[in-house]
C-alpha cells in the first residue's frame, strides 16, 4: 500500500466523546447485550426442545439460528464499526462505503446461502441451491473484486486524475476516484448479469418463443447501453456540467423504457393505452429535472446557505455533500407531490372509463399518502438537521403513524361496526411512545 492510500485511510486523532454520545453508546451497548442474550437463550431453548423430542428428526433449530444470526451479525457489525471498536472495521469505514457494504454483503450472502443449502438437503426433490448461490454469486463476486482491488484502483485513479486535474486538492481527488470506482463495479455487475442471463435464456429456454427472447434481450441491451453511456458521460466527458450530465442520462433512460413500452403495446394492444401513464408521470419528473438543471446555481445556493447555518467547521466538500442531500430530498418531495396529484387524476379518469365506483379512489389516495408522509419526514430530518438514529427514526415512525392512522379511521367510518381503528391506533401508540422515550428522554 503506497503513500496515497495511507493518506486516505489514516485514522484521525481521537477526541473525547460528547456526553450525549457516551449516553448513546451505553444505550446501544445494552441493546446489543440484550440482543445477544436473547439470541443465545432462545437458540438454547430450541435446541433443548429438539434434543428432548426424538420424533423431530433433523436439527431444525439451525434455521432459526442462521436466520436470526443475520440480524445479530448486522447489529454487531453496525455497533462495533460505528464506535470504532475493531481496527479493521474502522479502516474499512474510513476507506469507503463500498467496503462497509461488502462486509454486510459477505455476512448476508454466506448465511442466507447456508440456509438455502440446508433446506435443499432436507427437502426431497430436485437440487436447487446452486441457483441462488451462483446468480447472487455474480453480484457478490463483483463486489468482492472491487473490495480487494480497492487500494490499487484508488492509487491508479488518483494518479491519473492528478495529471488531468492539477487544480484538484487531495480530498476532491479521493471523492472523485471513489465514485468512479464504485460505479465501475456496478456497471461490471450489470454486464456480467446480462451476459450470463442471455446465455442461460438462449440455451435453457423451451417455453418462450424465440421472437420474445430476442425482444427481451434487445430491451435489456438497450438499458445496459444507456447505463454504459451514463458512466462514460459522467467520468470521461468534461465539457458538460455535472447537473446536465444527470439530465442527459435521465432522458436517455426515459426514452429507452418508454420506447420499449410503446413497442410492447403495439404487439399486444389493449383498450387503454397503458404506456401513457408512465409517460405522463415520469414526464413530470423529467420536467422537474429540466427546471432544476436550468436553475441549478440559484436553487443550490439556497440549500448551501441552509447547511452553512447548521454546520460550522466543515470543509467545502462536506458542506456541498450535505447541501446536495438536502436539495435532493426537497425537490424529490415536491416532484413526488406533483406526481401524486396527477396520478390520482389519471386513476380517477381510468376508473370513470372502466365504470368503477369513484368512491374507491380513496384507497389509492390514502395508500399513496403514506409514502408521501414518510418522504416528508425524511426531508424534515435533513432540513432540521435531526441527529441520532432514534430521533430520526421516531420522526419517520410518527409520519407513518399519522398517515396510516387517518387511513384506518376512514376505513372504519366506511365499514362501520366495531371501532377497530381506535384499538389499532391505541396499541400502536404504545410503541410510538416507547420510541419517543428512546429518542428524547435522557
Amino acid at each position: 500500500m503506497n503513500e496515497l492510500v495511507l493518506k486516505e485511510t489514516k485514522k484521525p486523532a481521537t477526541t473525547p466523546e460528547p456526553k450525549d454520545n457516551n449516553f448513546g453508546k451505553k444505550v446501544n451497548r445494552i441493546f446489543v447485550i440484550l440482543h445477544l442474550f436473547t439470541y443465545v437463550a432462545v437458540s438454547g431453548l430450541l435446541t433443548l426442545i429438539w434434543a428432548l423430542d426424538e420424533t423431530l428428526g433433523f436439527f431444525w433449530p439451525v434455521f432459526a439460528m442462521l436466520g436470526w444470526g443475520i440480524g445479530i451479525g448486522i447489529h454487531l457489525i453496525a455497533y462495533l464499526g460505528y464506535y470504532d471498536m475493531v481496527p479493521y472495521l474502522t479502516k474499512v469505514k474510513q476507506q469507503s462505503m463500498f467496503g462497509v457494504l461488502f462486509i454486510y454483503h459477505a455476512l448476508v450472502y454466506t448465511l442466507v446461502n447456508l440456509l438455502i443449502i440446508m433446506a435443499d438437503i432436507i427437502t426431497p426433490g430436485s437440487i436447487f441451491f446452486y441457483w441462488p448461490l451462483s446468480m447472487w454469486g455474480i453480484l457478490f463476486g463483483c463486489h468482492a473484486a472491487g473490495f480487494f482491488t480497492w487500494d490499487a484502483m484508488m492509487n491508479y485513479e488518483i494518479k491519473r486524475m492528478k495529471g488531468k486535474y492539477p487544480d484538484f486538492d487531495q480530498k476532491k481527488l479521493q471523492l472523485s476516484a471513489r465514485a468512479k470506482i464504485a460505479n465501475f463495479w456496478v456497471l461490471i455487475a450489470h454486464i456480467a448479469y446480462f451476459v450470463v442471463g442471455t446465455i442461460m435464456i438462449y440455451t435453457m429456454n423451451n417455453i418462450i418463443s424465440s421472437s420474445r427472447i430476442i425482444e427481451g434481450t434487445m430491451m435489456w441491451a438497450t438499458l445496459l447501453g444507456v447505463h454504459a453511456l451514463g458512466y462514460y458521460i459522467y467520468y470521461y466527458i468534461d465539457s458538460i456540467e455535472g447537473v446536465m450530465k444527470g439530465l442527459i442520462v435521465h432522458i436517455a433512460f426515459y426514452a429507452a423504457i418508454i420506447g420499449w413500452l410503446i413497442y410492447i403495446y403495439t404487439q399486444v394492444p389493449t383498450r387503454i393505452f397503458y404506456p401513457l401513464y408512465p409517460m405522463i408521470l415520469w414526464g413530470i419528473l423529467i420536467a422537474f429535472h429540466v427546471f432544476i438543471s436550468m436553475k441549478w446555481d440559484d436553487l443550490f445556493k439556497n440549500a448551501l446557505a441552509t447547511v452553512e447555518r447548521q454546520f460550522e467547521g466543515l470543509d467545502k466538500y462536506d458542506l456541498r455533500a450535505k447541501a446536495k442531500w438536502l436539495f435532493f430530498w426537497q425537490w424529490s418531495l415536491i416532484a413526488h407531490i406533483a406526481i401524486y396529484a396527477v396520478g390520482l387524476i389519471l386513476i380517477g379518469i381510468t376508473m370513470a372509463i372502466e365504470a368503477v365506483d369513484i368512491g374507491l379512489l380513496i384507497h389509492p389516495a390514502m395508500g399513496w399518502a403514506i409514502p408521501i408522509a414518510i418522504h416528508s419526514s425524511l426531508y424534515v430530518i435533513k432540513l432540521k438537521n435531526i441527529q441520532g438514529f432514534w430521533k430520526g427514526t421516531f420522526l419517520i415512525h410518527l409520519a407513518t403513524y399519522i398517515s396510516v392512522g387517518i387511513y384506518l379511521i376512514i376505513l372504519n367510518a366506511m365499514i362501520g361496526g366495531y371501532p377497530f381503528s381506535a384499538i389499532a391506533l391505541a396499541s400502536w401508540g404504545i410503541g410510538l411512545g416507547l420510541h419517543y422515550i428512546l429518542a428524547y428522554v435522557r
